[in-house]
């Protein structure tokens, strides 16, 4: 009897060692990475394509594997960045380079979709700070030249590109900037021009108390139809207006600075 009892757990032992032997151990977590790393490849495939919006679909994917969380996260941005989806990616970049401060990739990163989101001005400072701490680098001053045009702050950008051409030299690509420096400024100054003087002419009316000339049985009219809607509107419940959300500024196309992306494979 005992030495039945004793066979039992001898089986039992075994069995319980042989599943424990054939079971690969973080098997669940290899099967993970594994599949995040195939879509991975299928999206780097749609990336080579051009095909931002489906990257961006299996990136998001793919970085559901820790191992791969922030490369394919820095993808991801880079396809929202790419597909126009620049709000997105300005979250994305702004998420990496809370745990990098000082990457400089990530940072052009983000001063670029900062810019494309329509925020001009909070993107010149970013690619101003990024200027001062590298003045060799002749690109990054163009982009912010660029966006100082873009963002109305003309006399910064003639300052900045007099410095760009002491340092490399005039071109075709600094002569179409300072025409751009040119004619935007002009453009801005007879804006605001018509603007004052549209301003100027509806102060004028008003305070010599000029109105369109109307007949008087018109005036009569309408004056009995405003009384009438000032006492509906007095009665009715006054409904909350939305607010009003302000559209991101367009830039044009030859202000639009580079975006640089370096993908570590």
């Amino acid at each position: 009897m005992a030495k039945s009892k004793l066979f039992l757990l001898m089986l039992v032992g075994i069995l319980f060692f042989s599943e424990n032997c054939f079971a690969i151990p973080f098997e669940r977590k290899l099967r993970k990475e594994n599949e995040c790393a195939e879509y991975a490849a299928i999206a780097d495939a749609y990336y080579e394509q051009k095909n931002y919006r489906k990257a961006s679909e299996y990136y998001e994917k793919a970085r559901k594997a820790p191992k791969f969380y922030d490369a394919m996260t820095y993808k991801l941005a880079c396809s929202k960045a790419l597909s126009g989806e620049y709000v997105a990616a300005k979250d994305l970049f702004t998420e990496l380079l809370a745990k990098e401060p000082s990457n400089r990739t990530l940072r052009e990163s983000l001063a670029y979709s900062t810019v494309m989101s329509g925020e001009l001005t909070a993107g010149a400072e970013l690619y101003e700070s990024l200027v001062i701490e590298n003045p060799e680098d002749g690109n990054i001053r163009k982009n912010y030249i660029k966006v100082l045009i873009a963002s109305k702050q003309f006399e910064k950008a003639s300052k900045h590109l007099d410095e760009y051409e002491k340092l490399f030299g005039q071109g075709t690509d600094t002569e179409s900037l300072r025409d751009k420096i040119k004619s935007k400024e002009a453009e801005t100054e007879a804006e605001a021009k018509a603007e004052a003087e549209k301003t100027e002419a509806a102060e004028s009316a008003e305070s010599s108390g000029e109105e369109p000339k109307e007949s008087a049985n018109n005036e009569s009219v309408e004056n009995a139809e405003k009384t009438a809607e000032k006492s509906e509107d007095k009665q009715k419940p006054k409904k909350e207006e939305p607010a009003k959300t302000e559209e991101p500024e367009e830039i044009e196309k030859d202000l639009i600075p580079d975006f640089t992306q370096e993908f570590d494979d």
